[in-house]
């Protein structure tokens, strides 16, 4: 008769879709057994439910993960593009970012903001993702103190004089504000 050597029981937590010990219940309603320490308590194998070999387990697992990790990193780049788009929109479509009538400076091109200033999308939004038009301002004016430059105008349009005609006593080019009004026209 050959000899074997005893096969060292695999716990139970190790072995997938395996009945816990304890739980295991018995025939005919009576307590659970519970296998003793000596004995072999792993179920022996069907051919169909063969175990996997535990490299090529964790070779199944490492290519799940990089396949993770490249959708995590599309994903991220994704909402790094939208925030960028967002953050160029505003720029773009707005003369008053706080929205006081303070006119913080705008930037003629708005990708300055992330070329020129070295801002990052992430750092304009709050926890909720929400777009922080005050702390798009703040680093405007904090980057463009040394580089008037990039930025434009944002205040008031004031309409232009004419400097000939206020040398030469002509009529103003434009009327000041309130000096005639339809009332006076039709009197």
């Amino acid at each position: 008769m050959p000899t074997t050597t005893p096969r060292t029981p695999v716990p139970a937590a190790l072995i997938p879709d395996a009945p816990t010990p304890a739980t295991t219940p018995s025939p005919l309603g009576e307590a659970p057994a519970v296998p003793e320490s000596g004995a072999d308590s792993s179920p022996d194998v069907e051919p169909g439910n063969r175990r996997r070999d535990p490299a090529a387990e964790a070779a199944n697992r490492r290519h799940q993960l990089r396949d993770v990790e490249a959708q995590r990193d599309t994903l991220a780049g994704q909402l790094t593009t939208a925030r960028r788009g967002m953050v160029e929109n505003l720029l773009q479509n707005t003369r008053d970012l706080r929205g006081d009538g303070t006119h913080a400076p705008v930037l003629q091109r708005s990708a300055d903001l992330w070329e020129v200033l070295g801002a990052t999308p992430d750092q304009f939004f709050d926890e909720g993702g929400a777009l922080d038009a005050h702390a798009v301002a703040d680093a405007i004016a904090a980057g463009t103190v040394d580089r008037p430059y990039l930025t434009r105008y944002a205040g008031p349009v004031i309409p232009p004089t004419d400097p000939v005609r206020d040398v030469f006593g002509g009529p103003p080019r434009f009327a000041p504000i309130g000096a005639s009004s339809w009332g006076n026209a039709l009197k």
